[in-house]
């Protein structure tokens, strides 16, 4: 990185566009180079049952994708925090890292779930197998939840090897819940069903305890609805992809000089989007000075606040990654939104909500001639810029059967023109491109 970029993120991440464009999780501070978390926290405060699983909840829950040491994990379980959100995908040595944790805790006490992706081959053998995989690798006698995840159809809810593994290690006493993950569909697979379709089957299923959905202070209604219906029919609910933004601002505007620095003639969308931003970055100025708003940190206790506020979300889960994140997260346990947090929640909806490509939406990807799977791609570079995993997230864009993002260049903008949003898509397909492949 050249001294002009560091030097003008430098100024962003202190200015109004740094404030509105914070992530849940922008510290990349060495495990070694931290101190302890602060002896006064004051621990988590509330506790929420987890619908019919009776389970009494920490209503901040643990997702340790990206934890680096045990010590860290043991430092959340200290602070109260009794979720623990994995996942196959996490890799093994996670796995591990969790079972080191664990080990001097009261296993009773903790509520752990895990996370595996069913595939229309997938057998009995494999879920069974892979399950005692992941037990013995906690070093764990069973998993209080086992989680079809990223489920992108409802037909995958009916997949009858998952439920006869999991039936066998119910029995067996290995497995005690089980639920559903879900980001939407594929476009490359299945265009035709939201992650409200999804899960609101999976819900009148009956076999399901447990949700794992999107629901942020933007993308409310859709999130809204689940929780309700989760709340009738009695199903635990989590909650992910808590902040929508994810750092963007930072990216586009690296984006934009460089192609600047480079003499490239500068796309008529992104020209557009550029002159915008440095509209709204003065009308966030002017915001934020007038409601005193007194540090970097505000968007983000402000945007956990809001879905903390909504009784029927049992379990909001934070990728924590060090000390400083404890520190940063766990004081908001069985607060709630003020007025003043309202107001800029609000203002960030109006003035940022077009720069949102909805989780779990896919709306507009019918309408795209190149079948290019935009949600998908956009929650990848949400995982590239919000979540710090940026191998995990190439890797898995990489790995997409359509992904030729140059299509987009020139393109008449068919799912702009269908996003009932007003999502300015082209632009951060052009971020997410820039993020997620390789040379260029």
């Amino acid at each position: 990185m050249n001294p002009k970029t560091s030097n003008r993120r430098a100024f962003l991440k202190s200015s109004s566009l740094g404030i509105l464009g914070a992530t849940l999780v922008n510290n990349n501070e060495i495990v070694d180079n931290q101190t302890n978390p602060d002896p006064g926290l004051p621990g988590i405060k509330t506790f929420r049952k987890l619908g019919r699983t009776g389970f009494r909840v920490s209503d901040i829950g643990c997702g340790p994708a990206v934890i680096p040491h045990e010590n860290v994990l043991k430092a959340i379980l200290d602070a109260g925090v009794n979720f623990i959100d994995s996942a196959i995908a996490y890799g093994e040595k996670n796995e591990i890292m969790i079972g080191h944790a664990i080990k001097d805790y009261d296993r009773e006490s903790l509520f752990i779930s895990s996370k595996y992706r069913v595939r229309e081959d997938t057998t009995k053998e494999d879920v069974v197998t892979q399950i005692r995989g992941i037990l013995g690798r906690m070093k764990t006698d069973y998993l209080d939840c086992l989680q079809m995840h990223m489920v992108s159809s409802s037909k995958e809810l009916k997949n009858e090897a998952f439920h006869e593994a999991t039936g066998q290690l119910k029995s067996e006493g290995r497995l005690r819940y089980i639920g559903v993950s879900c980001h939407g569909s594929n476009w490359f697979q299945d265009p035709e069903e939201s992650m409200e379709d999804i899960l609101s089957n999976a819900i009148e299923d009956g076999r399901f305890d447990l949700l794992l959905l999107v629901y942020n202070f933007v993308q409310q209604d859709m999130g809204k609805r689940i929780l309700e219906k989760c709340r009738k029919y009695d199903l635990g609910t989590t909650l992910m992809k808590t902040d929508p933004f994810g750092g963007f601002s930072h990216s586009f505007m690296d984006q934009y000089e460089q192609l600047q620095d480079k003499g490239d003639v500068i796309p008529g969308y992104l020209e557009h989007i550029h002159h915008k931003i440095l509209e709204l970055q003065k009308m966030a100025k002017s915001f934020i000075e007038e409601h005193k708003l007194e540090d970097n940190d505000a968007i983000n206790r402000a945007a956990i606040r809001f879905v903390l506020s909504n009784e029927d979300a049992h379990s909001t889960l934070i990728t924590f990654r060090n000390y400083s994140d404890i520190n940063k997260y766990i004081h908001l346990s069985g607060t709630k939104l003020t007025d003043r947090e309202v107001a800029l929640l609000e203002h960030c909806r109006q003035y940022l909500g077009s720069y949102y490509c909805r989780h779990a939406c896919g709306l507009c990807e019918p309408f795209c001639p190149e079948k290019i799977p935009i949600n998908t791609i956009m929650r990848y570079n949400h995982y590239f810029m919000a979540q710090d995993r940026q191998k995990y997230a190439i890797e898995k864009f990489y790995g997409l059967p359509q992904r030729n993002i140059d299509h987009c260049r020139n393109c008449e903008g068919f799912c702009e023109n269908n996003c009932p949003y007003g999502v300015s898509i082209r632009y951060l397909l052009s971020v997410a491109e820039r993020n997620l492949t390789i040379n260029v």
